[in-house]
């Protein structure tokens, strides 16, 4: 079951109220992204609320896992776009060698790297994978709202199969 469990209770008038029961135990000790500390919660004489059907909390964790990896999968193409607009630009700028097909710049003692097929081939492959990545992101962001917004029970539960597939 999942519950709402505030820092501060309110009173009936809308004003805070005492602090509840719950604490901060200790910080985990994780591999991967660090951005969102992960902890141990203490719950000693808290007060909650149910939210939802009791019985029902998985279910909710995994709707919301859902729109958080999502989440971690445009963090990942923003950076796999940055390092690419960088790589591009460093290829534009990095002089060696000279073009199979010709001189491209005379007045240089070198072409840019980007005139060379192989660094052409690796950035359009890059390309290709964070445009890939694009697409992917939308048409699952476009399947959550779907899921979540759509009249029809079948459309639903077939957007809602999809994000299962797409964000494991």
């Amino acid at each position: 079951s999942l519950f709402v469990v505030p820092k501060v209770l309110v009173n009936a008038d809308g004003s805070l109220g005492q602090r509840n029961g719950v604490t901060c135990g200790s910080i985990e000790h994780k591999m991967g992204i660090h951005g969102n500390s992960t902890c141990v919660m203490n719950y000693d004489n808290a007060t909650g609320w149910l939210i939802g059907e009791e019985n029902k909390g998985m279910q909710g964790m995994f709707v919301m896992m859902n729109e958080a990896r999502l989440g971690v999968a445009v963090q990942g193409l923003a950076q796999s776009e940055v390092a690419y607009q960088n790589a591009v630009a460093y290829a534009r700028e990095r002089l060696q060698g000279r073009s199979l097909t010709g001189v491209k710049e005379a007045d240089k003692p070198a072409d840019p790297i980007i005139v060379h097929p192989d660094v052409r081939r690796t950035l359009l492959t890059i390309r290709a994978f964070n445009e890939a990545a694009r697409a992917m992101v939308v048409w699952t962001a476009l399947k959550s709202d779907v899921a979540h917004r759509s009249n029809d029970p079948k459309d639903r539960q077939a957007a809602d199969d999809h994000m299962g597939l797409m964000t494991p």
